[in-house]
């Protein structure tokens, strides 16, 4: 009886992970002409943080008064929190002229410790919107820099297009903060 039930529970757990798609957030690498002067600093990313909304493996969409759905169908492959500041990090450091862009405790000490605090990552009817605080610790000077970050990016208003148009969205919140570290001596 246990081993019935135990290989129904697999088997519906199967079904019903074929039915949804995988997505992942890849931030493309810049082009060249794009590219912001180099990153010399040793730079700590040392925390990421999410909306609670987007620490759940479905893809969520706002709706009007501010409902939240989850779309069953569409999730994604890894957790946000862990995949968007691995992707940040391999994004700065293709800036960097030491590639010393490091997970945060984990390693010597930086330069520069960043904190980033996602406040809104959401896709409305047809717009992807970013809304961010990145925290810049210069661990020399023993001063703060805070600096507020709002992207936005249109797409279809298809749900399979959210995950592409939150990749472009995020890659550009990644470029203005390559921008702010290539300028911090």
């Amino acid at each position: 009886m246990i081993k019935k039930t135990i290989g129904l529970s697999l088997m519906s757990l199967a079904l019903l992970s074929c039915g949804s798609k995988q997505y992942l957030i890849n931030v493309n690498q810049p082009k060249e002409s794009v590219r912001v002067s180099s990153i010399t600093q040793k730079v700590g990313i040392s925390n990421l943080t999410l909306p609670n909304y987007l620490l759940k493996y479905q893809i969520a969409r706002q709706k009007e008064n501010h409902q939240i759905e989850y779309l069953s169908a569409h999730q994604w492959a890894d957790r946000l929190d862990s995949s968007l500041k691995r992707e940040l990090i391999a994004y700065l450091q293709s800036y960097s002229s030491n590639q010393e862009i490091l997970n945060y405790p984990w390693g010597a000490l930086p330069n520069l410790s960043v904190d980033i605090t996602i406040n809104e990552f959401i896709a409305l009817d047809r717009e992807i919107v970013l809304d961010a605080t990145v925290k810049v610790y210069h661990h020399q000077s023993r001063r703060t820099f805070i600096y507020p970050i709002n992207e936005k990016e249109n797409f279809s208003g298809e749900d399979a297009d959210i995950a592409k148009a939150m990749s472009h969205t995020f890659t550009k919140l990644s470029h203005k903060i390559a921008n702010i570290l290539a300028k911090k001596r």
